[in-house]
C-alpha cells in the first residue's frame, strides 16, 4: 500500500468513523462483468521472520466504494477492519463499477495479495 500509485489523503472512512486509517492506500477499480456476489481477499504478506511465527505484525484494512460517489470516504458500501488478513463480499450488478481500497491502520503498510472471485 505504499510506492508507485499509491496515495495518502483519507485517513477516515464513514463506514467505520474514529478509525485511524492513517496509512497510504492504494485503489483499484473493479466493473462487475454479470449480476451475483464479489468478494475480495486481502492478505499480509510476511516480512519478517518474527511474522512466521506470530503472523503478520501489520495491518491493513479493506474498504469497498460505489465508484458513482467517487473516492469519498461517503461512498462506502463495506468494508473489513480485522487485525491482519480481511474478507469482504457484496452484491454487485453487471456493469457496475467499484473501487476496491487497501488502507493501512495507524500508518501501517506491507506486501500483500488481493484476490478477487465473483459467485453470479
Amino acid at each position: 500500500n505504499e510506492g508507485p500509485g499509491s496515495t495518502d489523503a483519507i485517513d477516515s472512512w464513514d463506514c467505520v468513523p474514529n478509525y485511524d486509517e492513517s496509512g497510504p492506500e492504494y485503489v483499484y477499480v473493479y466493473t462487475a462483468a454479470q449480476n451475483g456476489q464479489a468478494t475480495v481477499n486481502l492478505n499480509i504478506q510476511i516480512e519478517e521472520l518474527i511474522e512466521i511465527l506470530l503472523g503478520p505484525l501489520d495491518d491493513l484494512d479493506l474498504f469497498i466504494l460505489a465508484a458513482s460517489g467517487g473516492c469519498n470516504p461517503s461512498s462506502c458500501v463495506a468494508y473489513g477492519v480485522n487485525n491482519g488478513n480481511d474478507t469482504v463480499t457484496w452484491n454487485v450488478t453487471a456493469g457496475s463499477t467499484w473501487y476496491i481500497v487497501v488502507d493501512g491502520y495507524q500508518g501501517d503498510v506491507s506486501p500483500y495479495d488481493l484476490t478477487l472471485t465473483l459467485l453470479p
